[in-house]
């Protein structure tokens, strides 16, 4: 008998046990999920239209939508890591997300360039998006990517990029000899016109520019402005070989992967639905800073007509030396070209 009144004591004590503990488990229960904290680092400094117009507006949406779920922190150039170990800093997961260029990770991901833009290839921001969503180079890229461990979420596009100098460039000799700074396709497109190509940090250029290091850049005018370029450039030389062209927002894959299913559609849903605005604002700052350069005294030049020949010459030399780097350049270069054909442009 004095066994079972034991027994009995016992059960009521661990009743009332799991009775006062079930408050506590439904508040376990209950417990909403961690915020996760992302680090992203843009290529471009604050002042540039490209931080400026898509940099902060993407971040700040993101952060707004996503409250609770994932949280950006956005990092300038070297704040994390230098400019140029950023794709491989990325693919390791030293830091998140990235605001960057496909023409700095060319040395690992050659056929990444086409996605920046190809000399006289597409001609204008509906292309952009009709090549990458309609005929399937997002997902080309996406593919292309994740062989280094990195998601490639979206394109950005952004504006012209005429060859800003301090030398007039009205016929296709006078960029023999010149030291212009330029990046991917861009690179070759100079070199195959007869310049030398520099490459140094964004951030670098006015000094160069300043003491003559080098003779011209090509990025978009916006920079004559926002970046103070106005002051040591004196032409913005037309035809503009590339125009649009694009940025990108990419991410370590791991991190994407851990994201959840709800929070990976919401990022690509915003970045869709910002995108047409980021553009229109990046327009808006390159007419400010043409409009500003004039005022300060520089001249636009067009190339004479007759010479478009040669420059048509030389951007079919630069897709020609890009295909022939490996088998997925060929393909991207394939991908694009087909897609030009289809609308009537072609590179013979």
């Amino acid at each position: 008998m004095r066994e079972r009144k034991s027994l009995t004591l016992v059960c009521i004590a661990c009743l009332v046990l799991g009775l006062a503990a079930l408050p506590f488990l439904g508040a376990c229960a209950a417990k909403p999920q961690q915020q996760i904290e992302w680090r992203m680092q843009s290529m471009y400094p604050a002042g540039d239209t490209s931080t400026i117009a898509h940099g902060v507006p993407l971040v700040n949406a993101l952060n707004e939508k996503l409250a609770g779920k994932l949280h950006i922190t956005l990092y300038m150039p070297g704040d994390i890591v230098p400019e140029d170990q950023m794709f491989d800093a990325l693919s390791k997961g030293v830091y998140d997300a990235a605001l960057t260029s496909a023409t700095w990770s060319t040395g690992v991901m050659p056929a990444g360039v086409v996605a920046f833009g190809m000399p006289l290839g597409w001609q204008n921001y509906d292309q952009v998006f009709e090549f990458f969503n309609k005929y399937g180079f997002l997902k080309f890229m996406r593919d292309l990517s994740a062989e280094h461990n990195v998601y490639y979420v979206a394109p950005l596009p952004e504006g012209a990029l005429p060859i800003q100098s301090n030398f007039a460039f009205q016929k296709a000799d006078d960029i023999k000899g010149k030291k212009i700074w330029a990046k991917g396709s861009n690179e070759a497109y100079i070199k195959a016109l007869g310049g030398t190509p520099v490459s140094m940090p964004f951030s670098e250029i006015y000094m160069a520019l300043k003491l003559g290091t080098i003779d011209g850049a090509m990025t978009t005018t916006s920079d004559l402005e926002f970046m103070g370029r106005k002051e040591v450039t004196k032409y913005v030389n037309w035809p503009s070989p590339i125009n649009p062209l694009c940025i990108e927002f990419i991410t370590n894959l791991d991190a994407w992967k851990a994201l959840p299913a709800d929070v990976q559609k919401t990022i690509e849903d915003t970045v869709a639905e910002l995108q047409p605005l980021m553009y229109q604002n990046y327009l808006f700052n390159d007419e400010i800073g043409l409009k500003k350069f004039r005022e300060y005294g520089g001249q636009e030049i067009t190339i004479d007509p007759s010479e478009l020949p040669k420059l048509r010459a030389a951007a079919l030399q630069v897709w020609n030396e890009i295909a022939a780097q490996d088998a997925k350049s060929a393909e991207a270069i394939k991908m694009l070209k087909d897609y030009l054909t289809a609308k009537g442009i072609t590179m013979e």
